[in-house]
């Protein structure tokens, strides 16, 4: 997949600015991003959504 490919997908806000700041840093690495931030959300919301969206995904790194 292309640099761009692998940012492009994101939302736009803080999690496409970190991928475009980090695969230009190391553009020789396969991060793979993955944005599952639902704007207004709650930290219950989280809770409730945390298997699907964070487990299953079998993370190396988390953001909140």
């Amino acid at each position: 997949m292309r640099e761009t490919e692998r940012v492009s997908t994101l939302r736009k806000g803080y999690v496409y600015i970190a991928a475009n700041l980090t695969t230009t840093k190391y553009p020789d690495r396969e991060i793979k991003w993955v944005n599952k931030g639902i704007s207004g959300d709650t930290v219950q919301g989280l809770v409730n959504r945390w298997n699907e969206n964070v487990i299953k995904e079998k993370t190396n790194w988390v953001s909140i």
